[in-house]
C-alpha cells in the first residue's frame, strides 16, 4: 500500500498494548486504519463520527491505500481538523497531526441538554451562544435578558412544529 499524500510505501506498525497492525507513512508520518480497527482503537464516540458524509468532497489526489479509489475529506464535527476517508472501504487516513487535534477538540466539547426537548448536544464553548439542537432545532441558550426563551412556543394545528406566541400585552 502507498500513502495517499507521498506515494511512500506505507510501513506496518503494531499498535501496543491492543496489538493491532496499522500502517504508517515512513515519511510524512501519517497513517491508515481500517474501519474494523477504529473503533477499538478510538473508541465507538469517535468512530461514528469517522464516516464519509455525503456532502464530503473528493481530496485532491488522494487515493485509497487499500481500494486505489479516490478518498473523501470531510471536517471532523465540533472541529476543524479536515480528515480523509474511504466511502468503498470506510478506512481513514490521518494525517500526521490529526488524531492528536481530534481528541483535543474531543476533550474541549461540553455537553447541554435542549431546553426544550432535553436532547443532548456535544458543542464548544464558545459555539453556545448561536448554537442550535441537533434534534429540534431550538436554541440552546436564550437570547441575553431573556428569562424564560420557550414559554411563549405552542404547537401548531398539527401538533408537530413549535411556533412562537408573542407576548401582545408587553409590546411597546
Amino acid at each position: 500500500m502507498q500513502c495517499p499524500k507521498c506515494q511512500t510505501k506505507l510501513a506496518p506498525i503494531r499498535l501496543q498494548p491492543m496489538n493491532i497492525l496499522m500502517s504508517r507513512c515512513p515519511s510524512c508520518k501519517g497513517f491508515w486504519a481500517d474501519e474494523e480497527k477504529i473503533a477499538p482503537i478510538y473508541g465507538e464516540a469517535i468512530a461514528a463520527k469517522l464516516k464519509v458524509p455525503q456532502f464530503a468532497m473528493k481530496a485532491m489526489g488522494a487515493q485509497c491505500p487499500c481500494c486505489n479509489v479516490p478518498l473523501f475529506e470531510f471536517c471532523y464535527p465540533n472541529s476543524e481538523v479536515f480528515i480523509d476517508g474511504c466511502r468503498q472501504c470506510h478506512g481513514i487516513w490521518f494525517d500526521d497531526a490529526e488524531l492528536k487535534a481530534i481528541k483535543k477538540a474531543e476533550e474541549a466539547l461540553i455537553d447541554v441538554a435542549c431546553p426544550r426537548c432535553q436532547s443532548s448536544n456535544s458543542l464548544l464553548p464558545e459555539a453556545l451562544a448561536t448554537a442550535s439542537c441537533i434534534s429540534c432545532g431550538s436554541l440552546l441558550q436564550p437570547p441575553v435578558g431573556t428569562a424564560e426563551p420557550y414559554a411563549n412556543l405552542a404547537e401548531d394545528a398539527d401538533g408537530d412544529t413549535p411556533v412562537c406566541q408573542p407576548d401582545v400585552e408587553n409590546i411597546d
